[in-house]
Order: C-alpha cells, then structure tokens, then sequence
C-alpha cells in the first residue's frame, strides 16, 4: 500500500511531467557543470532535434548551447561549495511552434551584474549589421581574458540566435544573484 506522503509524490512528479509536456521540453538539467556534461548534453541535444530538422538550425541550437553551457561554467567554477549546493545551475531546452527555447540558469556574484546587464544591453541593441561589426571589432582589437574568452559569447549567441537575449537577475545574497537567461531560436 502507498502511504499519503508517497501519493503527493506521486502527484507532484505527474504535475511536473504535465507541465514538461505542455511546455514541450525536449531536455532538462540540473546540477553541477563540467566538460563531461557539456559533452553529454549536446550528444542528448543532437539526438532529440527533429531528424527533419534543417541542418542550419540544428547546428545554431547545439551551437548556442556550447555557449550556454560555457557560460554557466564560467561562473560556475568560482563558487563557494555550499553556494553550489543551494543553488543548482540549470538548463532547458524547449519547442513551441517556430522557436527553440534554451533557458538557463545559474549563480553569479553581484559585482558581475552590472557588467553582464551592460554587455547584454548592448548585444540587444545592435542588429544583425551591428552584432557582426562588434564580433569583429573584438576579434581584432580584443584581450582574451584569464577565462579564456573576450567577450564574445553573448554577441555570438546574438547572431546566431538571430532574436534579442532575455534575461533576468534575482538578487539571493549580499553576494550573490541568480541569473537566467532565455534565448529562442527560429526553426527557419
């Protein structure tokens, strides 16, 4: 017999699966991130995109993931453990009718907010001409960072997303905020 806890459970767990349905994800992460992940994650990526799926898109979804994930990395290996306990990274990857949705999710420290508003800011005023002149731009006059990157990954995800970056900060500490990020992708 189920006892009245394992019920709620059960319920909870069937709500959510109704939820993933209607919402038509595709993939959900939660949890630590590294290279195996990443690796894993664009292997299950790859593998459930529609097999009629042009290879133009497919190939900007898995590459605007790498970004992601990369992203969500690089924020990611500086955390104290306990933070990263509380507060797991997430990844999301959804389809409505025209559009691939990736969502992620993951802890920052409050001093690199104002830099990534700004940054993304940017990105989202430019178009198509404009993010194409930065990503140059950088590319010729910019300084790789001790992470290894210059700055490009959001122009990139920008261009090849070929939509505006949504985003959002929740403050959780005096240190640290939670940053979500959505990027939606046509299928044409």
């Amino acid at each position: 017999m189920i006892n009245n806890e394992s019920i709620i459970e059960s319920k909870a767990i069937y709500e959510f699966y109704k939820n993933m349905q209607k919402e038509n994800v595709m993939l959900l992460y939660q949890g630590d991130v590294n290279q195996s992940l990443l690796n894993a994650i664009l292997s299950i990526t790859e593998g459930k995109l529609d097999t009629n799926e042009n290879g133009s898109a497919k190939k900007r979804v898995l590459n605007i993931m790498v970004e992601c994930v990369q992203n969500i990395y690089k924020h990611y290996e500086h955390l104290e453990q306990n933070i990263k306990n509380d507060y797991s990274s997430i990844l999301m990857l959804a389809l409505n009718e025209d559009k691939y949705i990736i969502s992620t999710g993951n802890v920052i420290f409050n001093d690199k907010v104002e830099l990534i508003k700004n940054k993304l800011d940017n990105v989202n005023s430019l178009d198509k001409e404009g993010l194409k002149s930065l990503y140059m731009e950088i590319m010729k006059n910019g300084k790789i960072s001790e992470k290894g990157g210059a700055g490009l990954g959001l122009i990139d995800i920008a261009r090849k997303s070929g939509e505006k970056i949504e985003y959002h900060f929740s403050k959780i500490s005096e240190t640290y905020s939670y940053y979500i990020l959505v990027i939606k992708i046509k299928k044409k």
